[in-house]
């Protein structure tokens, strides 16, 4: 799925407008990343988390560039209980 079918779905289920839906869903992600970019965790119930953790220095290259990797952030995604068990059931 990408950000297209996601809005057309989303517009379908709520009777918005697509381009409604469309900057709604943009106002959503952009608030997310701007949250996590901060360092502030994303909580949402029933779907889970979304956060930043540090990763330390390895003794590892860019393969591309030939630089060492120094310490980073990564964002990191935790599906919440129900979601988990909601993709098993799926299975």
């Amino acid at each position: 799925m990408n950000t297209t079918s996601l809005v057309d779905l989303i517009a379908e289920e709520t009777g918005q407008t697509k381009a409604e839906t469309e900057a709604t869903v943009n106002a959503a992600l952009r608030i997310i990343r701007g949250s996590v970019a901060s360092g502030e965790a994303v909580r949402l119930p029933d779907f889970g988390t979304f956060e930043a953790r540090h990763v330390s220095d390895r003794d590892q290259r860019n393969p591309q560039a030939g630089d060492p990797i120094n310490d980073v952030k990564v964002v990191k995604f935790s599906p919440a209980e129900v979601f988990r068990k909601e993709i098993n059931r799926r299975l």
